[in-house]
């Protein structure tokens, strides 16, 4: 803090020499220092200055406009709250921060210049001590939870918000007043963990001085302090305000107006284009159609790269192979001719865009098992059993006869099997499932055994007689399960012990 009133009492004394930073100036450094104040969930001490710390501060700011600077500094010194009834704080704190400074007036009109600011930046703490009551150091939050100065002392990002004022010393010369509202980034520097980061202010008090007076940077015959545009190329002419000349008042400067002398569009360099699509008139193929340039002048509406007059469906972002037609569902049909919108990808469709039926039983090919053979719905598109082999099947059902107690098959049952030997042979789609039943004499487990080794002698009987064995789905044993009669009768026993065959496709 001494250090910088010295060195503002050392800039009051050679005012005459330095330079403040106005409209004239492309930047101006900032010395100052001040004190920073503390509010948390301990207390709020800003503006009571019970408790002073101290701290150093410089920063260059640098002429964007008359409203706008920019602004980068960094500040260093002491941060610490002492209290008689919660715990107390001590911490040295280093801060860089980049901001915008709003200039409230235009110009610098007066005396004193009121300005906001706000930015964001680096701030980070050292040496942090935390006391209790009785001003022992120590490390314990209000809820006994260690805090770790490891914990505090680190790097954190910050946000920044504040206002100034800018005092005449001289037309050179400046003295600055600041209020700067911080969000430090962290919470628990006081000893106390929620969910709100502790704050900082600080008041600085500084002085402000200019560098690097503007000139005729660009040459244009208009010294940058008057120049209303100081970044003009030198090959422009220009106006008595340092702009360049803009003799038709199409807001095309003469030097990139391709026709100077007629008003015209930005877009067109400056010369008439009726359509206002960036295309000079001269040179639009379709001038009262707004269009682009790769059509020269002409529209694409829909902007799918398909010039309107060859775009079946103009006003819809389409596809090339589709003359410019949209295909929603990808399906390959145009949207116009598609007869069923929403078909997943997954599914084959014809040329109106519907599902794919191949053999025209009314059941598209992705529901039908029988994709190539006409079927119903009964059958998931497959064709009905026919009569004759239903009646085979049925006659099989008991008449295919086993040795007592063993899974051989009797030879008075082998003309009924080779009957659907020939059955299965003659319908190619056809898929068998067999199934072994028994009645319930005996244990059920010896049962249920002996009805899958019947089942499975049945099904090598089949493949050995010429049934492809993939065409056998399964051959299953399920005993005294599924009886289809009593079993308090032998006619209904009888019933029971049976094999049956399943036709699937």
């Amino acid at each position: 803090m001494q250090l910088a009133l010295r060195i503002l009492f050392l800039l009051l004394i050679i005012q005459s020499d330095l330079f403040a930073q106005t409209k004239h100036y492309r930047g101006a450094l900032t010395l100052g220092g001040g004190t920073a104040q503390y509010a948390g969930d301990i207390n709020n001490d800003w503006f009571q200055f019970r408790n002073v710390s101290g701290f150093t501060t410089m920063s260059y700011a640098h002429y964007l406009n008359q409203r706008l600077d920019i602004r980068a500094g960094v500040a260093f010194g002491s941060w610490s709250y002492d209290s008689d009834v919660n715990n107390s704080f001590y911490a040295d704190f280093f801060q860089a921060a980049i901001d915008l400074k709003i200039k409230l007036f235009k110009e610098d009109w007066y005396k004193c210049s009121p300005y906001l600011f706000a930015g964001m930046g680096l701030s980070e703490a050292g040496n942090w001590t935390l006391y209790n009551l009785k001003k022992e150091s120590t490390n314990l939050d209000q809820n006994k939870v260690i805090i770790f100065s490891d914990d505090l002392e680190k790097r954190r990002g910050m946000l920044n918000v504040g206002a100034g004022l800018q005092w005449e010393i001289s037309d050179r010369l400046f003295l600055m007043f600041e209020e700067r509202l911080i969000y430090t980034g962290e919470d628990g520097y006081d000893g106390i963990r929620k969910n709100a980061p502790d704050h900082m202010l600080r008041h600085t008090l500084g002085v402000s001085f200019g560098l690097a007076a503007y000139v005729d940077l660009d040459h244009d015959g208009v010294e940058d302090r008057d120049d209303q545009c100081p970044l003009t190329p030198a090959i422009a002419k220009v106006n008595e305000h340092g702009c360049p000349l803009d003799l038709d008042e199409d807001h095309v400067p003469d030097y990139e107006d391709a026709c100077p002398n007629v008003p015209g569009s930005v877009s067109a360099y400056g010369c008439p284009d009726s359509d206002r699509d960036g295309i000079r008139d001269s040179d639009d193929m379709c001038p009262f159609q707004s269009g682009t340039k790769s059509f020269n002048g002409c529209p694409d509406s829909d902007g799918d790269g398909i010039q309107d007059k060859d775009d079946r469906c103009p006003d819809v972002a389409g596809k090339h192979e589709l003359n410019g037609c949209a295909d929603s569902d990808g399906d390959g049909v145009a949207d116009p001719d598609d007869q069923c919108q929403g078909t997943k990808l997954s599914i084959a469709v014809d040329a109106k865009g519907c599902p794919l039926d191949r053999d025209g039983d009314g059941i598209p090919d992705h529901e039908d098992k029988c994709p190539q053979e006409a079927g119903v719905a009964a059958r998931n598109g497959c064709p009905e059993v026919k009569q004759e082999v239903m009646e085979l099947f049925k006659k099989a059902l008991n008449g295919i006869r086993f040795e007592t107690g063993k899974d051989i098959i009797t030879k008075d049952s082998w003309p009924i099997l080779d009957s659907v030997v020939v059955a299965m042979n003659a319908n190619p789609s056809y898929k068998l499932r067999i199934s072994g039943h028994t009645d319930n004499q005996g244990e059920a487990l010896k049962n249920l055994i002996l009805s899958e080794q019947r089942a499975k002698a049945v099904m090598k009987y089949l493949i050995d007689h010429g049934v492809d064995a993939v065409r056998i789905l399964g051959a299953t044993g399920f005993g005294d399960q599924k009886p289809v009669a009593t079993n308090d009768t032998k006619e209904g026993r009888k019933l029971n012990r049976r094999v049956e065959f399943e036709v699937e496709y």
